[in-house]
């Protein structure tokens, strides 16, 4: 007989009742996995509170039988599984003999109806089963036992058949992947089977559940056949991002482990937005397989809407295999950091490692629209605050669900690591050991004591959006001094590692230098008006009046020689200015050119004097007031403030 299983409990409606009600045979089903394995029980009363108990199952055309006794305890009827070596087992005697084993255990309830529910227990599994009352039917037969005919197991009763050999055809021995379900195939297809290692029997097969050797027993009677077979379980050990754009300080493969190690190591990688994450991996396990496998490998990544789920072909794993992956849709529409941490599944089974990525989705390649500044627009640091500024907006346009607005309105000054002791950072703003610039904590101190921008203040490792450092007119620190801001253009702005900030044209192009890591084309636009003298050939400016008091000391504020905006080209070849440093987030001035440039507008109240622009200073004179001039030329209805008498 095959191994068995059980403690068998049937619950009593009526105790009262006598034990032979329990009598009859039951057919029940698996309830939850594997529900369609198909049940049959039979119980019949001996004697007192005594019961013979056989429990027959059927998966996948395979069947197992299960022979026991059972005890009425209390409301419940509980029986023993066994297995005997080396002789016949009878449910004469069966568990009295020291060669018997106990297998397995059940518990069952039968209600006043005939329904049961109930647990089965075996070594390492839990099966719940319900069913109820069936018609009557001829027990199994049991080795030794020549009460029932029909067995062909080599027993006395005059009506065996022949045996043949067991032969296990499907699956073959040798190595498999780690989650795989091998198809079962056994001549007779009677046979039962019995597995040792990591591995289960379901209804479509042998399921590997992870790595090791696995040793599958089929029996027939006397006669039995061994097969063995190897599960390795594969390993992510590299990982690129494909449709990759340059990032200058961080080069593919974008995730690599060495096989078995804990640690891994990771490069950010950019993408286009609106465009699906494609993935080489790299995968290897400890040996190859026996043969090609097609299994799933699917992905997901919490917080995300990334899935991925592709058919692959695997075999050679123990130099490293490599396939190209897709996700199903976009990984982000708009302009992004998407920080992915990859749960990975082959052949069902979950990966023990996951895979972090950090990829951003971006609008175009890299333009580098401020020449000035020293630092690549394609750098990690550049691509981290630009993607994160941009705050998954999806369009180049002027307002709404704009990349260049939010540009515009989300930048800020960055975060040194004293401020952010005990965080887990994934891309500082400073490196390792950076000293802080040197007017950094002045940006805390001036909002505390009533200057600046209160929002410059560091809160919780996070700096929220603030206006800019502004070098001051009167200087009265060093720090302050306008020698060492005068080179900051560009992300120098922000990257000048020892004096940050800059006035209004270095802060517009800041904007420039932000759009350009994402794709957008901008320069700075001058506000002003410059040419020579009409008599004298002097160079000469024109100043204006701003409509804001704010930094301008004057009334209306001002009078200003210049002011710089960034001049930024939307997704339909029209221009669009973004101001830095005359109005503050999260609502900076925004327009077309012509609307920044009219006097009585957002920047310029009216035009004043002109002055000599060649150290020498002085007003011009009436009659050497240039006719024409480069810059903002005049309105219709533009009148001054003032003459130059």
């Amino acid at each position: 007989m095959a191994g068995g299983v059980g403690a068998l409990v049937l619950g009593l409606a009526a105790v009262a009742l006598a034990n032979h009600r329990y009598d009859g045979t039951y057919e029940l089903n698996r309830w939850g996995p594997g529900s369609d394995v198909k049940v049959t029980l039979w119980v019949k009363h001996t004697d007192g509170t005594s019961f013979d108990v056989v429990r027959q199952s059927v998966s996948g055309g395979v069947e197992t039988l299960h022979a026991g006794k059972a005890t009425l305890r209390g409301r419940y009827l509980r029986a023993k599984f066994y297995e005997r070596e080396g002789a016949a087992e009878t449910l004469a005697n069966l568990g009295q003999d020291p060669n018997d084993k106990e297998v397995a255990s059940a518990i069952y309830g039968i209600r006043n109806d005939g329904s049961v529910i109930g647990l089965f227990q075996t070594e390492g599994s839990r099966l719940f089963e319900r069913g109820a009352k069936g018609a009557d039917q001829d027990w199994p037969k049991l080795e030794g036992d020549d009460d029932n005919a029909g067995d062909d197991d080599g027993d006395d009763d005059g009506n065996d058949q022949p045996a043949g050999p067991v032969e296990i055809k499907a699956p073959a021995a040798g190595t498999y992947l780690a989650g795989q379900t091998l198809k079962l195939e056994l001549e007779p297809a009677d046979a039962t089977i019995a597995l040792e290692g990591p591995a289960t029997q379901t209804a479509d097969g042998i399921q590997l559940t992870g790595a090791g050797k696995v040793t599958i027993t089929a029996t027939k009677g006397q006669d039995e056949q061994k097969l063995e077979v190897e599960a390795v379980e594969a390993e992510v050990v590299e990982v690129e991002v494909l449709d990759a754009l340059e990032i200058a300080d961080a080069k593919a493969p974008h995730y690599s482990r060495a096989m078995g190690a804990d640690e891994a190591t990771s490069t950010p990688a950019a993408i286009f937005q609106k465009k699906p994450l494609r993935l080489r991996i790299k995968l290897q396990a400890a040996a190859d397989l026996s043969e090609a496998q097609e299994v799933t490998l699917s992905a997901e990544a919490p917080g995300s809407d990334l899935k991925i789920e592709e058919t692959v072909k695997l075999e050679g794993l123990e130099n490293g295999q490599e396939i190209t992956v897709t996700s199903q849709g976009n990984l982000n529409e708009g302009v992004d950091v998407n920080a992915l941490d990859l749960g990975l599944k082959i052949a069902g089974k979950e990966l023990s490692k996951r895979i972090a990525l950090r990829v951003y989705t971006t609008y175009k390649e890299p333009i580098n629209n401020i020449s000035r500044d020293r630092k690549a627009p394609n750098t990690v640091i550049h691509f981290e605050n630009a993607c994160k500024w941009a705050k998954g907006a999806t369009q180049n346009i002027g307002q709404g669900d704009s990349i260049p607005y939010n540009l515009d309105n989300m930048m800020r000054h960055y975060v040194h690591p004293k401020d952010q002791q005990g965080m887990d950072v994934a891309v500082p703003d400073y490196a390792a050991g950076a000293e802080a610039p040197e007017n950094y904590d002045y940006l805390t101190k001036s909002a505390d004591r009533g200057g600046g921008d209160w929002r410059a203040r560091v809160r919780n490792g996070e700096r929220p959006v603030s206006s800019l450092y502004y070098p001051p007119l009167n200087v009265k620190e060093d720090f302050e001094d306008y020698s060492h801001y005068r080179n900051n253009y560009g992300w120098w702005v922000l990257d000048n590692p020892t004096h940050v900030g800059g006035r209004c044209n270095q802060q517009a192009s800041l904007v420039c230098g932000i759009a350009g890591t994402v794709g957008i084309k901008g320069e700075v636009l001058y506000l002003h008006r410059y040419g020579r003298g009409k008599k004298s050939g002097r160079p000469v400016r024109q100043y204006f009046y701003s409509n804001d008091y704010w930094p301008a000391e004057g009334p209306g504020g001002g009078p200003w020689n210049f002011h710089g905006v960034a001049l930024l080209t939307l997704e339909d070849g029209s221009q669009w200015i973004y101001d830095g440093s005359f109005s503050s987030p999260p609502n900076r001035k925004n327009g077309t050119r012509e609307w920044a440039e009219n006097g009585g507008g957002p920047f310029i109240k009216e035009w004043g004097p002109w002055l000599y622009d060649d150290g020498f200073g002085g007003r011009v004179d009436a009659d050497d007031i240039p006719d024409t001039w480069n810059g903002v030329q005049p309105k219709a209805d533009e009148g001054n403030s003032s003459d130059n008498d």
